[in-house]
Order: C-alpha cells, then sequence, then structure tokens
C-alpha cells in the first residue's frame, strides 16, 4: 500500500497558493510558516481516504486534524505499521482512558505526536502534530 504523505504537505501549501489569488501575495511571516510547516510533516504517512478537516501553524509546531472511516484500533494499527515501515522509532503509545490511541514517533527530524479518537462506530478523527524544527540549532552534531 503506497503512502500518501506527500499529499498533506501539498494540501498546506496549496491553502496558501489559493490564499495568495486576486494579485495579492501572501505576508512573509505566512509563507514562512507554511514552509515550516512542510518541514514538519515531510515523511508523515497519510492514512488512505483521509479528508482534511483543519490545520494551525504555530511557531513551535502544527496540528493538522483529519477525519477517516475507519475505527481508532484499525487507524492505530495502520499508523504503527507504516511509522516502522518508514524508520519511525515508536517512542510512546498509549491508549487514554476514554478510548482515544496517542502514538509518539522520532526519527532524524521533528518529533511526531499522533492522536486517534473514534467517532462513530467505524469512524475516527486524527490529530497530526509535528515539532516545527528549530532553524538555528546545529544539526551537525557540532562538527
Amino acid at each position: 500500500m503506497r503512502t500518501t504523505s506527500w499529499l498533506l504537505a501539498g494540501t498546506l501549501l496549496g491553502t496558501l497558493t489559493v490564499g495568495a489569488c486576486g494579485g495579492n501575495s501572501p505576508p512573509p511571516d505566512q509563507v514562512a510558516a507554511h514552509r515550516a510547516a512542510n518541514t514538519a510533516l515531510r515523511g508523515v504517512p497519510l492514512i488512505p481516504g483521509a479528508k482534511l478537516t483543519s490545520s494551525e501553524i504555530g511557531s513551535d509546531a502544527i496540528q493538522t486534524m483529519l477525519t477517516v472511516e475507519l475505527g481508532p484500533d484499525s487507524v492505530a494499527d495502520w499508523y504503527r505499521q507504516q511509522l516502522v515501515n518508514g524508520k519511525w522509532d515508536i517512542v510512546g503509545d498509549a491508549t487514554m482512558a476514554d478510548g482515544s490511541i496517542s502514538l509518539h514517533a522520532s526519527r532524524n527530524g521533528p518529533p511526531l505526536w499522533i492522536l486517534i479518537k473514534g467517532t462513530g462506530v467505524a469512524s475516527s478523527q486524527v490529530t497530526l502534530v509535528g515539532a516545527v524544527p528549530d532553524s538555528t540549532a546545529d544539526t551537525t552534531g557540532g562538527k
């Protein structure tokens, strides 16, 4: 099964492009925020059939909410498999008292949090939170 992580970043950047139509250029801070969002969620798998419901970009993180017509356990199983296949380390995996499932993953780059909450018999809300990399950080390991 092919993942479509590039669609998520493309959708977010497309929002910026649509907002720029009409001859007005988006403010530089908005352009920078969207570029950071692209970096924060690069390589994050997007479950097939997901529909983007909202996205918020902050200075430290981006949060994207999706809905999908699968139960929370199926969504979590899919993300676990895709994260491992994508060379992510799952460093947190917990089921909350309300039945929602929280996954925390990391790899070479910003960490990722995934919260999966059932919204019906066979539907879920998926919240992806990616940290925006610190552009001033030393990524060379001091070399």
